[in-house]
Parts: C-alpha cells; sequence; structure tokens
C-alpha cells in the first residue's frame, strides 16, 4: 500500500504539466491565437513558413517535449520515493519531507532534498510561463469580455504562486504547505477548465451566428432576387398563356339573334 501510494506521489507532478499545457495548447488552437512562436492562423504565416520553422513542426516539437519531459520527472519521483540512487547511505530522512529551506540551510541534507524538489520546481517554472499566456488570453483575446485583467484566467497563475510557496518550508511545516499548494493549484485547474468550456461554447456559438447570417445574406443578396424574380415572372407568364388557351368567346345562339333583332 506504501508503494503504491509512492508511485502515485511520483505521478502527480506530470499529470499537472500535461494537463496545464495540453489546455492551454487547446484554447490557443482553436482560436487560432499566438502560442510560444505557434501560429494556428495558416492563412497567415502557415503557408509561407516551411520546415523546421513551421508551426505544425514547432507544435510537435513543444508536445513531445512535455510528453518526454514528464517521463522524466516521473522517473524522478520514483528514484526519490524508492531510494533508487546509487549512493544509498548517504539518503537522508529529508528527502522528499522538506522544502527548499533545508536546501540552503542544512548542507547535509542539500543534495537529496533539491533532488527529490526538482520535479515539482520545473512544474512550477512551466506554470508561470502557461498561467501568464493563459492570463493574457483571457485578458485580451478571450470571447467572454471581461472589464479588468483581474478575471477569471488570473487563477492558473494564483495556483501557481501557492504551489510555490508550499515549497519553501522546513520538515515541520512541508506536509501541510506542500499538499495545501497542490490543492489550490488543482482547483485552480478545474477553474480554468470550467472557463476554457465556456469560452468555447460562446465560440461555437458566435460562429454558428455567423454562418446563419451568412447564410441568409446569400438568400437576399441582388443575384438571388433577380433570380427569384426571373423565376416567378416566368411562372406568371405561363399561367397566362394556360388560362388564355383555355378561355374562349361563348357562341351566340339563334334565340339570342332573335333577342337582339
Amino acid at each position: 500500500m506504501l508503494k503504491a501510494l509512492f508511485v502515485l506521489q511520483a505521478v502527480q507532478v506530470p499529470i499537472y504539466l500535461v494537463t496545464i499545457f495540453e489546455l492551454t495548447y487547446l484554447i490557443h488552437k482553436r482560436r487560432s491565437v499566438h502560442f510560444l512562436g505557434m501560429y494556428f492562423d495558416e492563412g497567415r504565416l502557415g503557408r509561407r513558413v516551411k520546415g523546421v520553422f513551421s508551426t505544425p513542426f514547432k507544435s510537435f516539437l513543444a508536445r513531445n517535449f512535455i510528453r518526454i519531459l514528464s517521463t522524466v520527472l516521473f522517473a524522478t519521483g520514483i528514484i526519490v520515493n524508492f531510494d533508487i540512487l546509487p549512493r544509498t547511505d548517504t539518503v537522508g530522512d529529508l528527502a522528499g519531507k522538506s522544502g527548499w529551506w533545508n536546501v540552503f540551510r542544512e548542507e547535509g541534507f542539500a543534495e537529496n532534498v533539491m533532488i527529490s524538489l526538482i520535479p515539482t520546481a520545473i512544474l512550477v517554472m512551466c506554470s508561470f510561463v502557461l498561467s501568464t499566456a493563459l492570463w493574457r488570453y483571457g485578458t485580451s483575446t478571450s470571447m467572454i469580455v471581461h472589464s479588468s485583467f483581474l478575471n477569471p484566467w488570473f487563477a492558473p497563475f494564483f495556483g501557481t504562486l501557492a504551489l510555490t510557496v508550499g515549497q519553501f518550508f522546513t520538515a515541520k511545516w512541508f506536509a501541510v504547505t506542500s499538499n495545501s499548494g497542490l490543492l489550490v493549484y488543482t482547483i485552480t485547474l478545474i477553474l480554468l477548465m470550467r472557463q476554457i468550456d465556456r469560452d468555447i461554447v460562446s465560440f461555437a456559438e458566435f460562429t454558428d451566428f455567423l454562418h446563419q447570417v451568412a447564410k441568409k445574406g446569400n438568400e437576399i443578396t441582388v443575384h438571388n432576387l433577380i433570380q427569384a424574380s426571373n423565376k416567378s415572372n416566368q411562372g406568371s407568364t405561363s399561367n397566362l398563356k394556360v388560362s388564355a388557351q383555355g378561355t374562349s368567346l361563348p357562341d351566340l345562339s339563334e334565340e339570342d339573334d332573335e333577342a337582339i333583332v
């Protein structure tokens, strides 16, 4: 049971990293917004730039880099939690149980504590970049317009700050602060998913509205009106011809002639 918990603890950082990257990538690609050197609007730069500088190649590199990095972080977590180190006799009890405070204050455990903190530190650095991109998107590009830069898209940045602060305490408070930081970070990611869902729904509704407007515009264009008028004129002319052929003057009988005389 304890080993299973160690495995889950090693998995959580890679999952967080992949999740926030995929969410950031999804919303920028869905709206064709510039993201980390990638231009998803193929009409502007995608057709002109080819090779290693093209958007598809950059997208391939970015997504696979995050996946490889997540795998490395998972392996680091396994090594720390299961004490799989070349020098197992020097593994301290504070590895995975203390924050950066012991790295700077206690030389005896600095190396092992640092190794245990590296996965979360890399997650924090990547999250700062991605959450800043999300915050910029929500402030200037999102479908739902906000009156201030302090909007719901700020949540991942706040969660990253909480995660960062939780990694700096000593062994006495590290369990509480680190788990609290992860909890706040998880809540902010859930809020981000909700916000992205609202933005995608609004974008779909707006796109459908534009399609309906374009369809109605095509129906009422001058060319279509002329064609419809010609068809109606042809129909009315043919009806008049048919009615004229089917109608004849009445014949006057002999009794009518005598009455006229």
